[in-house]
């Protein structure tokens, strides 16, 4: 049995979360793969990312954004992720 409903709440948003304030990467992403790894992630607000591998190890990340590059580079032990280190570059 269902009780007494309350008021609605105020509707939520229509686009965007934490990760995406505004919005800008609602829109799916157009993906562009070499052989079967994934090499760029191309976003509707003109950002993009490219994924580097050696071998079949994801080693470097780039994000590209209008005024800066936040590289993440992938560093292992082996076949096992070890750390992940972070830099921001100028365009």
């Amino acid at each position: 049995e269902q009780g007494i409903q309350g008021e609605p709440g105020p509707p939520g948003p229509s686009s965007g979360s934490e990760f995406d304030p505004d919005g800008t990467y609602g829109i799916a992403p157009d993906l562009t793969y070499t052989g079967s790894q994934l090499t760029r992630v191309d976003y509707s607000g003109g950002d993009y990312k490219t994924l580097s591998y050696t071998g079949d190890l994801l080693t470097q990340i780039d994000w590209v954004l209008s005024d800066k590059i936040i590289r993440k580079t992938l560093n292992y032990s082996g076949s096992q992720l070890d750390y992940v280190a972070q830099q921001t570059l100028p365009i």
